[in-house]
């Protein structure tokens, strides 16, 4: 698995169930939603993009499970209230992965953004990040603040690194030795920015794992340039949803291993990056991996800790 995100498609060279425009339009945003038997949820993240203040947008839809009538349908009945939407049913499960860089490959716009099937955005997402891009030269990604939902109606607003200083070394820094978080994948970024991003395979027994690729990707986005955070556009993260990969749960010691040498992979990537773009900085960057690592290791040991006395105390015995 490399991930390159610097490809091109065709959309009409793909299996299209829907493209339907409601007005005139000329989009500077691409969103893509990739989905995979989500029918009973995809409505809700449909119905946040449909309410949006900014419309100069087009959303596509990628079906991972071919042409599926609960997605089709949902679609469909958004369709109207939105800009312009294009439904592409893959012809085979291409995976998470190919599914988001197809998204990408399919933008035409001068910016773009991922939406997960079962989140939603509030109705200023894109006009006040569009604002803030649009505003500041450097900056090459803008996102909301992060709700993070515990229920359909309950969550709290977590808290998110700032990533907004002009200085590259202390971006990358606060990112990789800090208690970074991946929100900003959520947010929108410069299209040709983006496409820029190189994900290396990790090592085994990690190849295919769907986790912390993200961290990596934005990564490669630092580099080029600073994150900002919306003061009041919010991304909704129903990370509640029951999946349908379970190949990055940890259900025992073997599993939480393979999360730390995950993680470990991740840590590697960046000083490589680093290394061959700026050996200048790799020093540093590989002494803020160090502290990243560790403090990971800590934390994961912590909430280990704090799971097993709550198991002990769940059954009436006292730790």
């Amino acid at each position: 698995m490399n991930l390159d995100w610097d490809t091109r498609i065709t959309l009409s060279d793909h299996r299209i169930l829907l493209d339907e425009t409601s007005g005139d339009t000329k989009p500077r945003v691409t969103i893509g939603l990739p989905t995979y038997r989500r029918g009973h949820l995809i409505r809700r993240a449909l119905s946040s993009i449909a309410a949006q203040s900014y419309r100069d947008f087009v959303l596509i839809v990628s079906d991972n499970a071919g042409e599926n009538s609960d997605t089709l349908a949902a679609v469909r009945d958004f369709s109207n209230k939105l800009p312009r939407v294009v439904l592409v049913a893959q012809e085979q499960n291409i995976g998470a992965f190919e599914n988001l860089k197809f998204l990408l490959a399919a933008a035409q716009t001068e910016y773009f953004m991922w939406i997960a099937d079962d989140d939603e955005i509030s109705p200023d997402y894109l006009e006040e990040l569009v604002g803030l891009l649009d505003a500041d030269p450097e900056a090459v990604t803008a996102v909301g603040k992060w709700m993070h939902m515990t229920s359909p109606r309950d969550g709290e607003i977590r808290s998110q690194i700032s990533l907004k200083t002009s200085n590259r070394l202390c971006r990358l820094l606060h990112f990789v030795a800090g208690n970074a978080d991946d929100s900003a994948f959520y947010g929108i970024h410069r299209t040709d920015c983006l496409r820029q991003s190189r994900v290396p395979a990790y090592l085994p027994p990690n190849r295919g794992v769907l986790t912390n690729f993200c961290y990596l990707l934005l990564f490669d986005m630092l580099w080029l340039g600073r994150f900002r955070v919306g003061q009041s556009a919010t991304w909704f993260c129903h990370n509640y949803s029951n999946k349908e990969y379970n190949q990055a749960r940890a259900r025992g010691v073997g599993d939480r291993i393979k999360t730390l040498l995950r993680r470990l992979n991740v840590y590697a990537v960046y000083i490589s990056k680093t290394a061959r773009r700026g050996p200048m900085l790799a020093p540093a960057i590989l002494a803020a991996s160090i502290f990243g690592l560790t403090r990971d290791v800590v934390s994961a040991a912590w909430r280990m800790c704090g799971r097993a006395v709550s198991h002990v105390r769940s059954g009436g015995i006292s730790p």
